[in-house]
């Protein structure tokens, strides 16, 4: 059996060193690109409100405006569970290399 695992092991060692790199990237990339836009969709949802509140726009426009930047803030927490998918399968990496 250890024969056999042997070449496996070798064969994930650098998927494994690839996954590792990816996910610090990610996170990095995610965190920094997540708290800019979050940022931004709150003053483009705070003009959109305040632009009606003041009677520049209608109804439809702020449902529009709104509905978007309700989209665009979801786009975070779906790059976040990606990232936590690499993380997991470098950690099944990691648990077969040290078996």
């Amino acid at each position: 059996m250890y024969f056999i695992r042997l070449p496996l092991k070798l064969l994930a060692l650098p998927l494994m060193l690839v996954t590792s790199v990816l996910q610090g990237g990610s996170i990095l990339l995610v965190s920094i690109s997540s708290t800019i836009l979050n940022m931004l969709l709150g003053i483009v949802s705070l003009i959109v409100i305040g632009s009606w509140m003041l009677g520049l726009t209608s109804e439809g426009n702020i449902i529009c405006g709104l509905t978007l930047c309700l989209i665009l803030f979801i786009v975070p927490y779906i790059a976040k569970w990606c990232v936590i998918r690499i993380a997991v399968i470098s950690s099944i990496l990691k648990d077969f290399i040290r078996s």
